[in-house]
């Protein structure tokens, strides 16, 4: 993903947000603020570069963590991550 499609998806969330405002049922939910703000944390990125959720440190843990709470036996990739991050 580049910083072009990265400004797009910021700009469509920017947009979802502001209609989730306008309904009581919506307003409150954290998955659009989270969204919003992984969005935000993108477009920032380093001008120029290509993001790859593979190197992406914030996507690794919140992969590895999904991992460990739907299969027990993958929570050796969480213990991967945090021994890399610590290095």
């Amino acid at each position: 993903m580049d910083a072009a499609v990265a400004a797009v998806a910021l700009e469509d969330a920017r947009f979802a947000a502001r209609q989730d405002s306008r309904h009581e049922h919506l307003a409150d939910d954290e998955r659009g603020r989270a969204e919003l703000a992984e969005w935000e944390r993108l477009a920032t990125a380093v001008p120029g570069t290509v993001y790859d959720p593979d190197t992406d440190d914030a996507d690794q843990l919140a992969f590895a963590a999904r991992l460990a709470t739907t299969d027990p036996e993958a929570t050796g990739a969480l213990a991967a991550f945090f021994a890399r991050a610590r290095s």
